[in-house]
């Protein structure tokens, strides 16, 4: 979970570092909370991105999705329970190979609830590893 303020660069950042890391990942995926939230992780994609999701779910390769912003689905009136809900859905069967990032500012995060519906939604798993720097990225 990435919390920030508004202006700070949350979208630019997200998107710089998923284009970092598709330079050496095969599965890299950016979407919108409020697409996640409103219409779940396939239909948040575009179609390209979503064929190949599907790959990947075939496949046996890690993904990384860089999913932003939390305060953006709640002006739409996106539950974040809902969003990660979503995203349960869209990375089921394959959770041990997923590295989740999600932004929002900090004004919109809610500790508690939000906390909650990531460790009854998406639980951190039990293999963890140390994540490999991305390219360009200090070690």
């Amino acid at each position: 979970m990435i919390l920030a303020e508004a202006g700070s660069g949350k979208t630019t950042e997200f998107a710089e570092r998923a284009s970092l890391t598709a330079q050496s990942h095969a599965y890299v995926f950016h979407a919108s909370v409020e697409g996640v939230g409103s219409d779940g992780l396939d239909d948040a994609l575009s179609v390209d991105a979503r064929n190949k999701l599907a790959r990947w779910r075939q496949a046996a390769d890690d993904a990384w999705f860089f999913i932003d912003s939390i305060d953006e689905a709640k002006v739409a009136g996106i539950k974040f329970e809902r969003v990660v809900r979503k995203l349960e859905a869209g990375i089921h069967g394959a959770e041990e190979r997923c590295h989740i990032f999600l932004s929002g500012r900090v004004t919109d995060w809610e500790p508690r609830r939000d906390v909650a519906a990531l460790k009854k939604w998406l639980p951190v798993s039990s293999a963890i590893s140390k994540p490999e720097p991305t390219p360009g990225e200090d070690s």
